[in-house]
C-alpha cells in the first residue's frame, strides 16, 4: 500500500464489493497522505480515488485544491481532462463537466479511454436534463462493455484500456444503473 495507484484500486474495490465505509475511510487516509506530502500519494490519485462515488470525503474542495497544480500542469492530456471533468460532476458544477470531458475524447478517443469520458457523460447530462444525450452516451458505454466481456480484455493497452479506467468504467456504470428507474436502463419505446 506504498503506492497511490494500489490505493485507488483498493477503493475501486471497495465500491465494486459494496464497502462504502471501507472507501470512505480510504480516501480519508489517503487525503491525509497527501496533504502529509508522502511521495507515494499524487494528488491525482486521490482525486480519483475521492471521485469515484458521492460523498467520498466531507471536503471534496480540498482534494480539487491539492491535485489543482498536477491536473494544471497537464492540462491538455485526456487523463486530467477526464479527472477535472470528474471533480466538477462531484463538487456539483455539472455545466462545467461536459466540456472537459468532451475535449478529453477528443485528445484520446480511444475506447478504453473513452468508456470514463462516456460514463461521466451520461452522470452530467442526467443532472442537466439532458436525458436523450444521457441516453446516448450511456448507450455507448454499455455496447462496448458488454463487447469487452466481464473480465479485463487481453491487449487491453492497444485500445486504451488501464485496470484503472476498467474499474471506474464498473464503478460509474453502477452508480448510473441505480439512479436509472430503479438500476434499469431507460429505454426509448419503439
Amino acid at each position: 500500500m506504498d503506492d497511490g495507484e494500489v490505493w485507488f484500486e483498493y477503493a475501486a474495490v471497495q465500491l465494486l464489493s459494496g464497502d462504502r465505509n471501507g472507501y470512505r475511510q480510504t480516501c480519508a487516509e489517503m487525503l491525509k497522505r497527501c496533504q502529509l506530502q508522502l511521495p507515494e500519494m499524487r494528488p491525482y490519485h486521490v482525486a480519483r480515488s475521492c471521485t469515484l462515488a458521492p460523498e467520498a470525503v466531507p471536503d471534496l474542495a480540498r482534494v480539487k485544491q491539492l491535485s489543482d497544480g498536477e491536473l494544471m500542469n497537464k492540462a491538455a492530456a485526456f487523463w486530467s481532462l477526464t479527472e477535472q471533468g470528474a471533480l466538477y460532476y462531484r463538487a456539483g458544477r455539472y455545466l462545467e463537466a461536459p466540456s472537459l470531458l468532451e475535449q478529453s475524447l477528443r485528445a484520446e478517443p480511444k475506447p478504453g479511454a473513452a468508456v470514463l469520458n462516456w460514463l461521466w457523460l451520461s452522470l452530467a447530462c442526467r443532472k442537466l436534463g439532458r436525458s436523450d444525450e444521457a441516453r446516448r452516451w450511456i448507450d455507448e458505454a454499455d455496447n462496448w462493455l458488454a463487447h469487452c466481456g466481464t473480465e479485463l480484455p487481453a491487449g487491453a493497452n492497444a485500445i486504451g484500456l488501464h485496470l484503472h479506467n476498467w474499474l471506474e468504467a464498473h464503478v460509474l456504470r453502477r452508480e448510473l444503473a441505480s439512479i436509472i428507474r430503479g438500476g434499469a436502463i431507460e429505454r426509448p419505446s419503439p
